[in-house]
């Protein structure tokens, strides 16, 4: 086999480089979840829904969030999880618990200089058979003062 190839063959298996963890834990799916959004990938972002319950106005909302981020760039991003019992939540389907998490990053605005970190992410998560998923969210870009 040629190095071109082997090398063509470990990109595809690791997906081109992008970074995203496996979903075991709420943070780990968080920052999945913000990674997409900060790239543009709606697609992928809404993946993180659990299956069979992302609304029409889920929809919406993810799109104005990645939006909202294009242009941005990201660093030290981190992730700190909450457990949170909400009984609401976790009576659905195959839910076994419920987080908070806080996803904090340096933020670069387009044309603008670094920003000190701050939270950029606020989201609720449930654990589901196939990892953690999104159930709600909110885009804070604390640059422009507005929340998503």
């Amino acid at each position: 086999m040629s190095r071109s190839l082997a090398a063509l063959l470990l990109l595809l298996l690791l997906g081109c480089g992008e970074e995203v963890s496996n979903t075991r834990t709420a943070g780990n799916a968080a920052l999945n979840f913000y990674t997409f959004l900060e790239h543009g990938e709606v697609a992928n972002a809404e993946a993180y829904y659990p299956p069979r319950t992302i609304s029409s106005s889920d929809v919406s909302k993810v799109a104005a969030a990645a939006a909202r981020l294009k242009g941005y760039v990201s660093r030290s991003v981190l992730a700190h999880a909450q457990p949170i019992s909400d009984s609401n939540l976790l009576t659905e389907r195959d839910w076994t618990a419920a987080a908070i998490v806080t996803v904090t990053a340096e933020l670069q605005p387009p044309g603008k200089g670094w920003q000190p970190g701050s939270e950029v992410l606020t989201a609720t998560l449930v654990n589901t058979s196939i990892g953690w998923r999104v159930r709600d969210f909110k885009l804070w870009l604390p640059l422009v003062g507005m929340a998503t």
